[in-house]
């Protein structure tokens, strides 16, 4: 391979890569009347909501463990961890297998509990905006990403699972 054939080969990698990045699409979800996106990376299956053990003495947020398919998950509301009503189960509601592992990642087998999907949203179509101020003395949070603008004029919310698998106030579920 010549010089200029090797060039010419690593631009068209680098174009077809920039293209993949317009076209990125994450996973969107409803919690607590938020709206939210998930990297498909970070993201495990979504499944229906399983019957769940109670766990005594945990906190409120933490909505107890989940059989599936002979591997225990621990499931925390979302909407209620950031302080919101508990999620009803419903029909639509669905959990998010998190921190299932992937490549070198452990598995951390939790679940987060979402009142509905919304499907795979195209970054291409959404605008960036500002994430709105926090209202009083709010702890921050560094899970919560860039926020975009769909053409419906919802806000959503790039959950930065990573961040919130590894933050102490989540991991912390005892009572």
């Amino acid at each position: 391979m010549t010089l200029r054939e090797f060039q010419s080969a690593l631009a068209e990698k680098v174009h077809r890569a920039g293209a993949e990045t317009a076209t990125r699409s994450l996973l969107g979800f409803e919690s607590g009347g938020e709206y939210w996106l998930v990297d498909l990376a970070d993201a495990g299956e979504v499944l229906p909501v399983p019957a769940l053990s109670d766990v005594p003495l945990t906190k409120p947020w933490f909505r107890g463990i989940a059989n599936i398919r002979g591997t225990l998950y621990s499931v925390t509301d979302l909407a209620a961890f950031h302080g919101v009503e508990p999620t009803p189960i419903r029909m639509q509601t669905r959990l998010l297998l998190a921190g299932t592992g992937s490549g070198n990642r452990p598995s951390n087998n939790l679940a987060l509990l979402m009142s509905a999907t919304q499907g795979l949203k195209a970054l291409a179509t959404l605008e960036a905006v500002e994430p709105p101020a926090p209202t009083g003395p709010a702890p921050a949070q560094p899970w919560r990403g860039e926020c975009y603008r769909d053409s419906e004029g919802r806000t959503w919310t790039h959950l930065l699972l990573p961040m919130l698998l590894g933050a102490s106030e989540f991991l912390d579920i005892a009572a």
